[in-house]
């Protein structure tokens, strides 16, 4: 939300006063920012990589590379930094592609590739469940975004993009399903997890 807000000011900056003067000035600088973290994020990281594991970095930066598994080499990084670009390339492609359709597809795409290179070559997650989830999660976008083509002019009968809106509709409540299972699935197993340690904490109460 940060970098779209960023984005929308961008596009319409003014300098006919001092609070617009100021206004813009602060959007430039808070885009810098957002543009430079992903960059001290990588360089700090990778700088460090062998210090990962320790507790001060955990405690730190922990969030950002909890999932990733540190054992197939620093280039799983790419995953969390990639993360953090894509949401950028997102902010602009919507605000500044917005009646360029042609050029919203192709970075879409991209984005979806280069997820699926990182996740395929790189194999960043520890879990082999999260990777095939995240895997499964840019199929449906990719599906989705091939029926958006077909919501532009390229398919000039109403009746057959009215259909299609079904199978979009279909494909998202195929995805939250999928995602709802697996949150609720998650949440059973940390449930019976807990009960289980309460119970042997009663035992050797006991």
């Amino acid at each position: 939300m940060l970098t779209i807000s960023c984005m929308i000011n961008l596009k319409y900056l003014r300098w006919d006063s001092s609070s617009l003067i100021f206004m813009s000035i602060l959007s430039i600088l808070v885009t810098l920012v957002l543009l430079s973290y992903p960059a001290f994020f990588a360089w700090k990281l990778t700088k460090n990589f062998h210090s990962l594991e320790t507790w001060h970095f955990k405690r730190k930066y922990g969030k950002c590379y909890e999932d990733v598994d540190l054992r197939n080499g620093n280039m799983v990084l790419l995953q969390p930094i990639w993360f953090l670009l894509r949401r950028f390339i997102v902010s602009v492609m919507v605000v500044f592609f917005n009646t360029t359709v042609i050029w919203q597809i192709a970075l879409m795409t991209l984005t979806i590739i280069v997820q699926v290179i990182i996740l395929g070559r790189v194999q960043p997650y520890s879990v082999s469940n999260k990777r095939r989830y995240e895997m499964f999660s840019e199929t449906i976008l990719m599906l989705v975004l091939y029926h958006f083509i077909c919501f532009t002019p390229f398919v000039p009968d109403l009746e057959v993009r009215f259909k299609l809106g079904y199978s979009v509709c279909g494909l998202v409540c195929l995805h939250l399903a999928v995602s709802l299972f697996l949150l609720l699935k998650e949440s059973y197993r940390n449930a019976k997890l807990k009960r289980l340690v309460y119970k042997a904490s009663q035992v050797h109460d006991a």
